[in-house]
């Protein structure tokens, strides 16, 4: 049993191990891929949490002036993932809690 639970689609559940390869689109940058859980777009969702938390925000509801997506967070699954970096590779695990 891992000592660590993951939110999978809002949930708490037991660690299940994700790991997921990122591309790079163009050096230095990576290309995030659509949430493992629902295929909703992931954003990063740091506040409260640890740098590198991406949280899925479904898919966009609109589009601001300058081109970019709108998102409303209860769209979303509730899926929470963490991007860094290990050994030169950019990776997309699921964002881990300490059980209780």
């Amino acid at each position: 049993m891992s000592e660590y639970e993951v939110k999978i689609r809002g949930e708490y559940v037991a660690d299940d191990g994700l790991s997921i390869r990122l591309e790079e689109s163009a050096p230095g940058t990576v290309v995030m891929p659509p949430c493992p859980d629902c295929g909703g777009d992931v954003v990063c969702s740091q506040a409260g949490y640890v740098p590198g938390t991406v949280a899925c925000v479904g898919p966009p509801v609109g589009t601001q002036a300058n081109g970019r997506p709108i998102y409303e967070s209860e769209n979303g699954c509730g899926s929470l993932l963490h991007q860094a970096g290990h050994w030169g590779q950019q990776v997309l695990t699921r964002e881990r809690f300490f059980s209780s």
